[in-house]
């Protein structure tokens, strides 16, 4: 039986609830979790502010996530090695998972197209934690990602359902896709903020470093939100949540703000685009063995832009994001998404 990714999603949090309440009955809530934030959001080319709709490069991804803070240190030997912002931080931790899918522009051509985005997907989990000092207004956020690409990535699988449940074109082309391979990343952003006026505006400076398998990386930014909203540095789950969550000093039940993030990436590799570490990357076109990068040597200095707006009301939001990107492969295109993400809190 293939289930659609609503009913995936209703599960989800059907799971998490029972588990939630069954911990609460036992009596072991009080004394261990203080707060629950369960996020899940989908990126699709499909959704455009300028109506462009497109199904090429990064065409979509779909994540699902469990946040949570801990009254009592939490136990588990990796949390140990992440860097916190102080005695005082509000720290979160965070279990998840996601899949993303690249595809080239003609996703019904069924022939290796060597001067386009690959074929390509990733499935992995995230396991993070973001830790904020609300005092001195900074964070420390750390992920670990660990997974696969390649045909056990099911991104050919997720496609062709969601292409025939929306009635779009058959994508013929992932007997191509990048090989398999193992993914594993470790990401460090430090974030700091530089200006306030009250809850209405901030302006926070980041940076990002990524390593590994997956992606290595280094990227800067600026973080704008202009609003009434909840301090950013009184931890994730207060930005998404009303009164009596975690780092809660000045909390509004209800928020509206919009944001704005433009970034510059300095990027080495990229295996969603290049292929994986340890795989193969040759292929044959017109009976010769090539090697992958000859075709696809990616662009090194990328920008990005991030902007869009979230509501709340107390234990629910729902944020709209509009990410545009300068071409991530050298003589390609740039490329531009969009988000839809929903969070429940209690």
């Amino acid at each position: 039986m293939v289930m659609r990714p609503a009913a995936k999603y209703f599960l989800i949090l059907s799971l998490l609830f029972i588990c939630r309440n069954g911990y609460a009955q036992a009596g072991q809530v009080p004394d261990s979790i203080d707060d629950y934030m369960v996020r899940i959001y989908h990126d699709n080319d499909f959704i455009s502010y300028r109506g462009k709709a497109t199904d090429e490069a990064y065409t979509g991804g779909i994540r699902a996530d469990f946040f949570f803070t801990k009254k009592k240190p939490y136990r588990f030997f990796i949390d140990r090695l992440f860097p916190k912002a102080g005695d005082q931080a509000v720290n979160i931790f965070q279990w998840g998972f996601m899949q993303v899918v690249y595809t080239p522009r003609d996703i019904e051509d069924s022939a290796y197209q060597p001067n386009d985005y690959a074929f390509s997907a990733g499935l992995y989990i995230i396991h993070s934690l973001y830790s904020y000092d609300p005092v001195k207004k900074f964070s420390f956020q750390t992920e670990i990602k660990l997974g696969v690409m390649g045909p056990a990535a099911l991104g050919e699988q997720s496609q062709e359902l969601i292409h025939r449940v929306m009635g779009y074109e058959t994508p013929n082309g992932w007997k191509n896709q990048l090989n398999t391979d193992v993914l594993f990343n470790v990401n460090f952003t430090a974030e700091k903020q530089f200006l306030s006026l009250g809850q209405f505006a901030e302006l926070t400076g980041g940076s990002k470093i990524s390593a590994g398998t997956l992606v290595n990386a280094v990227s800067v930014y600026p973080l704008i939100r202009i609003g009434w909203m909840n301090p950013y540095f009184d931890g994730y789950i207060s930005q998404y949540a009303g009164p009596g969550h975690a780092g809660s000093s000045r909390i509004r039940k209800f928020q509206f703000y919009l944001f704005a993030k433009p970034s510059i990436n300095w990027v080495l590799t990229n295996a969603m685009l290049e292929g994986g570490f340890f795989s193969d990357h040759s292929r044959k076109v017109d009976g010769k063995l090539i090697q992958y990068q000859t075709y696809h040597s990616i662009e090194h200095l990328v920008y990005q832009a991030d902007f869009g707006a979230v509501l709340n009301n107390e234990h629910f939001s729902i944020s709209f994001d509009q990410n545009i990107s300068s071409m991530l492969i050298k003589n390609t295109y740039s490329h531009e998404y969009g988000n839809v993400s929903i969070y429940f809190t209690w």
